[in-house]
């Protein structure tokens, strides 16, 4: 998928809420880092909206549970969402992802990557 500036413009506008001036004044790192802060805010905002679902259903759960003596004491027994699983990383992981990212640099020139 290729964009083109006028669209790369569009999106800064629409979704930044920058002038066409500002955009064009951007360095390219400037409003990569720009669109990568609006998408962690984005998500920031859909994983609040599922806390407060989970939240509700836990204790609407809960109202009803009392009646029948059973009820949820943690609101994520209901469910676990990928974000809160904890990913364990080893040494082995690590170093592999420090020789992968330092692979392409060879003396301060960048090599091909195949």
């Amino acid at each position: 998928m290729s964009l083109d500036l006028s669209e790369l413009c569009g999106t800064a506008i629409a979704k930044l809420h920058i002038s066409a001036f500002e955009f064009y004044d951007l360095v390219p790192v400037e409003f990569i880092h720009a669109i990568e802060v609006y998408n962690e805010t984005c998500k920031n905002d859909i994983q609040t909206q599922y806390e407060v679902a989970r939240w509700q259903t836990c204790h609407m759960y809960n109202m009803q549970g009392k009646i029948v003596k059973n009820c949820i004491q943690n609101v994520k027994d209901i469910e676990k969402f990928p974000w809160e699983q904890h990913v364990v990383q080893t040494m082995e992981d690590m170093k592999l992802k420090l020789l992968n990212s330092f692979s392409s640099f060879s003396f301060g020139k960048l090599k091909k990557k195949e």
